[in-house]
């Protein structure tokens, strides 16, 4: 992400209100990951980060970072492995439902997969998270003006009530929860709803 990006993402978590604590899930880590962990709690007092990286070693990396810049009560930081599927390829669900433990979810940045692992590799996200989302819960598409994003954007469009294109160089689509009454999301089987 770029300084446009995280300024959108800034400001809409500067709007967010939220009667307890926030649970922000990035999926993707990097310098966004420590952007995030030390300007969010300003922003909120009861604010945590859970970021979610495929990579092993890209992980442990940035958990060295976390360390040292003091990070730690701001961003838990967990490598989930890529898994192919019927849905195609993407984060092993059994890890991110031991990640998550039922929490619920305030805001969803959808960073990750990386474009060229498979094709659509970011659709699965909505289908999987839906259950975790709070009531008017935030999601965040990056990456739109790439041609799977933009697609996998329609898509999700479909469901959701409110949808934004935001003119970055990258390009975000933002979602709001509920999705619309009609809408036909396929739930992750497993799921709490």
């Amino acid at each position: 992400m770029d300084v446009d990006d995280f300024e959108v993402i800034i400001d809409v978590l500067r709007g967010y209100r939220a009667d307890e604590s926030v649970c922000v899930v990035e999926l993707g880590s990097g310098i966004s990951t420590l952007v995030l962990a030390h300007i969010v709690p300003q922003l909120h007092d009861n604010a945590h980060i859970i970021s979610v990286e495929g990579e092993g070693s890209y992980a442990q990396q940035l958990q060295g970072q976390i360390k040292r810049y003091a990070l730690e009560d701001s961003v838990s930081l967990h490598q989930a492995p890529y898994a192919k599927d019927d849905d195609g390829c993407w984060f092993r669900k059994d890890a991110l439902r031991c990640i998550l433990n039922n929490k619920r979810v305030d805001i969803l940045i959808v960073d990750a997969l990386p474009g060229p692992l498979c094709r659509r590799a970011r659709q699965p996200a909505i289908p999987f998270f839906l259950p975790y989302l709070k009531q008017e819960g935030i999601v965040f598409l990056h990456d739109t003006c790439r041609e799977d994003e933009s697609a996998i954007a329609d898509v999700w469009g479909r469901y959701f009530l409110t949808r934004r294109e935001i003119d970055t160089p990258k390009g975000i689509a933002l979602f709001v929860f509920p999705v619309k009454a009609d809408g036909n999301v396929k739930m992750d089987h497993g799921q709490h709803a």
